[in-house]
């Protein structure tokens, strides 16, 4: 995340955003929790297997597999309860389901590094079944356990990004955590990038190349028009039935924090999805 107030930088792009006020300044100071989260868990990732990583990305395994990383309980615990803080004081129909979460956790009917390795893992029917058998919503606690798990990937992600070379990487998936990502930006100098919205990295990726299946062929990729639209631009893989959004820093400027231009293009996810 730059180093600026995420909240200041709101401001200037409220009025794009189709959310309401309270739950957009809401959204941002989760983004601003995580990000200070994450500086604590800095110097666990300052003796990384550079070697091991590089050889990693020629092969197309992210950095995550490479090191192995490894999220200990403890780690994961101290990042949830920032997390469930924060909900709690900030967020009022959170608290009913955070108790119950807290209560099943504490009696050891449910532990956090399971679930959080199971949702990783894209494994989402051992966490809706936990959701199931302690009564919350399989959403919420989904949403908690990536909440709470991505601080650590943000700074794992910052010490991969710091000291290693991407270009080797020729995934439209992340390099470092092996999610996939919908945001493209192009910078001032015209070079095409991906940038992943779980951990935060960027990385080089052909414009025009769809980041899901790597389909290259011009006539089954489209931009989709968006009226009135002239900030970003949506694209689509018939191949895949993919989409993504393009933020153009030549058009946009790079004021903008990158950290905001998921949030700042949702309007693009509301067309995809057949919202307006």
């Amino acid at each position: 995340m730059d180093k600026v107030s995420l909240k200041d930088k709101l401001k200037d792009i409220k009025p794009d955003i189709p959310i309401d006020e309270d739950s957009l300044v809401k959204y941002v100071e989760l983004l601003e929790v995580q990000y200070n989260t994450s500086l604590q868990f800095s110097d666990k990732f300052k003796q990384l297997p550079l070697e091991d990583i590089q050889k990693g990305f020629a092969e197309g395994k992210p950095a995550y597999l490479s090191v192995p990383l490894k999220i200990e309980e403890e780690d994961l615990l101290a990042s949830y309860k920032t997390i469930i803080s924060f909900l709690r004081e900030n967020i009022p129909e959170t608290v009913e389901p955070i108790d119950k979460i807290e209560a099943s956790r504490e009696s050891g009917e449910i532990k956090l590094s399971e679930l959080s390795d199971a949702l990783f893992a894209g494994n989402e029917e051992q966490v809706h079944e936990a959701a199931e058998k302690i009564q919350v919503d399989p959403e919420v606690l989904e949403a908690i356990l990536a909440w709470s798990i991505q601080p650590i990937f943000e700074a794992f992600s910052r010490a991969v990004s710091g000291e290693t070379d991407f270009s080797s990487w020729h995934s439209g998936r992340c390099p470092v955590c092996g999610g996939p990502s919908r945001l493209e930006f192009i910078d001032e100098e015209g070079h095409s990038h991906l940038k992943c919205q779980f951990c935060g990295a960027e990385w080089s990726y052909p414009e025009g190349k769809c980041p899901y299946c790597g389909n290259e062929e011009s006539e089954s990729i489209i931009e989709i028009p968006v009226k009135g639209e002239d900030k970003f631009r949506l694209m689509a893989c018939y191949k895949c039935g993919g989409y993504w959004k393009i933020v153009d820093e030549r058009k946009v400027g790079t004021n903008i924090p990158r950290s905001l231009y998921d949030i700042w293009s949702f309007r693009l996810d509301l067309l995809a999805s057949g919202q307006k």
